[in-house]
């Protein structure tokens, strides 16, 4: 591992690496460029071993390790498919190590391959159970359909105008500057990485450019020397220096160059020592106070590969001992490009789970000053090949990282997006039937802020949903699938911070089984004159109450039931219920409702509950009205209160912040007074539901006494169900 770890940084710095220049071809040469990160020249020499007619007896032996390494060196360089032939070469000499099936997964990963991938990491595991690194990878697998789906929300582009056909990488703004290396055509440097076969890098410095967002380009002279390569730099606004990662040609080891910036002009000043440690070193970061920086190193006290830490600099300008990151950030893989923006660490990363290569992630300081666990940023942020070096540029409102996705020259070039800092607290769940629990697959989801739909995609698969929102908002998710009634599920961001992931599963309900199913209301005080049909005024108080469910469900029909007693004769009474079905329902068009959804029937005395009544009680419970829905139909959408507050409210009448909770409503009374809990309504509705009332404060001052469901199929339920104990609701979203 010590010896891993005397060269992985370099690997990583600036993935261009230098060495010694090679002396002579031989296999002992050849693993000593290996071992040091020199895979463009290690792997010319393994060839020609190979190719020797009169092989030694070592690489006779050793033949099956040469191919597999040939193929590694190609795969740390990004040729993937070099890679996979020698991999393949080396599996059929004999060579089945764990590192060989850890390569082949690697590159599965980089293809999106990833069940093939999977089986692989599995293989390596088999061979060497101890390798922390594999488990990671199959983690990757096994989450890549969740980090992979790109819902559409974000934009990715490439910088054409910055971009060539080598590689740019080492990404900083400085003011309104965007400062980057390039091993691109236009590069002077003449002499070749030993790693990746290209020249070693040039700095520049690109300026604003309303056209082109950057444009003219200018190359750091004093900073691009022959024979090394430049990267990653940070501005230190306390002593006005640069700071900037170079690795040179005869050092595998990086360090961090101070470069004085005086009149426009920039003078190299040196080595940036953290605590004890010089080489080893790179990737700097400094907070925007410049107090602190962080960095990337393969020092003593960490987990694996390269790992991140930070160092404080003291009230005299020195910067103290380094600290580690920790567990929760760094991995047995590398972490590496750190950069600290408003309280959000981001960074790259091959140990956490992710799509393959580097993936950007993202970590907090908690509240007992360690860093939380990541949170991947997924596509489109990631992807299946390296995805790394995320800065930002707050006035522009934009964010650039690199990628080497979709690239077939196997280089780095820079991708920007706007919108920055990405609100990515996402949204995700599945969609079930409510009765069978099975997945629904075919359905449109549908995202509104309350004011707009932020977001519309058909979904036609089982894997679920997933949806970015913002902070501190109120969000309605509805779920609209052929043959079920819509689906709706209220998610708040209130109180959560960026990068957040909740969780909502959203149950959808048969039309049949909601509403083709007869549902029967016993009406309570409908009451009519005397041996008449009449409504009294008190009855039509009543009815008024069932307006509101023919609007909230704009195709239900309603047949209106009348019964009588037993007392008259029977043609009598046939004819007395008649007429009072109809008066109800004449009664309800005059309140708008069409004749079309509306029928009566009067059974008279035929349907008694209590046959040979005696006593007054007994008839009057064989007089009665019913309410019978024959098809209730889909409910209509429901509109946002947002004019309500908990001001003024005694805290030990509401059991929670009503406008800290998402979700539906059912208000069960009105009131002048918040202090009425004990009325027969509220208390009726408490116990029917074995759910708490809870209380806010209107617009017009009035207070409403209320049920709180989380998902609008859960309020629709509770609502038709206290409908039939004759307790009417209204309901609700604020």
């Amino acid at each position: 591992m010590k010896k891993r770890k005397n060269y992985i940084l370099t690997i990583l710095i600036l993935l261009i690496f230098t060495v010694v220049p090679v002396t002579s071809q031989t296999l002992k040469t050849a693993d000593s460029y290996f071992a040091g990160g020199a895979y463009f020249s290690a792997a010319k020499i393994y060839r020609d071993v190979l190719n020797l007619k009169n092989k030694n007896q070592e690489a006779k032996i050793r033949q099956g390790e040469i191919l597999f390494r040939i193929g590694e060196c190609y795969r740390r360089m990004n040729k993937i498919a070099d890679a996979k032939k020698w991999y393949l070469q080396a599996e059929d000499a004999g060579y089945d190590e764990s590192d060989l099936y850890y390569g082949l997964g690697n590159i599965q990963l980089n293809e999106g391959n990833y069940a093939e991938a999977k089986d692989f990491f599995q293989m390596a595991k088999d061979k060497d159970p101890s390798d922390m690194r594999i488990e990671s990878k199959i983690a990757s697998c096994d989450l890549s359909g969740i980090y992979s789906r790109d819902n559409g929300q974000y934009q990715i582009k490439p910088l054409e105008n910055l971009n060539t056909r080598g590689s740019e990488y080492g990404l900083s703004f400085y003011g309104d500057r965007l400062i980057f290396a390039s091993t691109g055509v236009n590069s002077s440097k003449k002499l070749i990485s030993e790693r990746t076969g290209l020249p070693y890098s040039d700095v520049y410095i690109a300026y604003p450019d309303p056209r082109l967002f950057y444009g003219r380009q200018e190359k750091l002279e004093s900073v691009s020397e022959t024979n090394a390569n430049e990267g990653t730099f940070c501005y230190d606004p306390q002593t006005n220096q640069l700071y900037c990662t170079r690795c040179d040609v005869n050092n595998i080891d990086c360090y961090i160059v101070k470069i004085d910036v005086k009149n426009g002009k920039y003078k190299e000043n040196g080595k940036l020592k953290l605590g004890n440690q010089t080489y080893g070193i790179g990737h700097p970061y400094i907070t925007e106070e410049g107090d602190r920086i962080y960095f990337t190193s393969v020092m003593d006290g960490g987990y694996g590969g390269a790992d991140l830490w930070y160092v404080d600099k003291d009230e005299n300008g020195k910067y103290g001992k380094p600290v580690n990151l920790g567990e929760n950030v760094n991995t047995a893989g590398d972490e590496v490009f750190p950069s600290f923006i408003d309280g959000v660490l981001y960074f790259a990363s091959d140990g956490h789970p992710g799509l393959g290569g580097l993936d950007l992630f993202v970590s907090y300081v908690e509240d007992n000053g360690e860093f939380s666990k990541p949170f991947n940023m997924r596509a489109p942020f990631n992807s299946s090949w390296d995805d790394f070096n995320l800065v930002h540029r707050i006035k522009a409102n934009m964010g650039l990282f690199i990628s080497n996705r979709n690239n077939t020259k196997s280089s780095d070039d820079i991708y920007m997006f706007n919108n920055f800092p990405p609100q990515l607290i996402t949204v995700n769940g599945n969609v079930y039937d409510e009765a069978t629990k099975e997945p629904v697959k075919d359905y449109t989801v549908t995202v509104n802020d309350g004011t707009t739909n932020i977001y519309e995609s058909k979904i036609t698969d089982d894997k679920g949903y997933f949806v970015y929102v913002g902070m501190d908002k109120n969000y309605n998710i509805k779920i609209s699938s052929q043959g079920y009634v819509l689906g709706e599920q209220a998610v708040t961001t209130v109180g959560e911070r960026n990068f957040a992931e909740l969780h909502k599963d959203i149950y959808l309900t048969k039309e049949d089984a909601l509403s083709k199913e007869p549902i029967t209301i016993l009406m309570k005080d409908i009451f009519y004159e005397f041996d008449k049909f009449k409504l009294t005024a008190a009855s039509k108080r009543e009815l008024d109450n069932y307006i509101e469910y023919f609007n909230q469900y704009p195709d239900m029909t309603v047949e209106i039931n009348s019964h009588t007693d037993s007392q008259g004769s029977r043609s009598y009474n046939q004819n007395l219920s008649d007429n009072r079905a109809k008066a109800v329902v004449e009664y309800f068009v005059s309140k708008g409702i069409s004749h079309n959804r509306l029928l009566w029937k009067g059974y008279g005395e035929d349907q008694l509950i209590i046959p040979n009544a005696r006593t007054d009680a007994e008839h009057q419970a064989n007089r009665r009205t019913v309410f019978k829905i024959l098809n209730l139909g889909s409910a209509s959408e429901v509109t946002t209160t947002r004019n309500v507050s908990t001001e003024g409210i005694p805290t030990n009448n509401i059991s929670q912040n009503v406008m800290d909770i998402s979700g539906w409503w059912l208000q069960v009374y009105e009131s002048a007074s918040y202090n009425e809990f004990n009325l027969p309504a509220v208390k009726q509705a408490q116990q029917a539901t074995g759910k708490d009332i809870r209380l806010v404060k209107s617009g017009n001052g009035k207070y409403w006494y209320c049920i709180h469901y989380a998902t609008k199929n859960e309020a629709l339920k509770a609502q038709l169900s206290l409908l039939k104990e004759n307790i009417h609701t209204i309901l609700m979203q604020f």
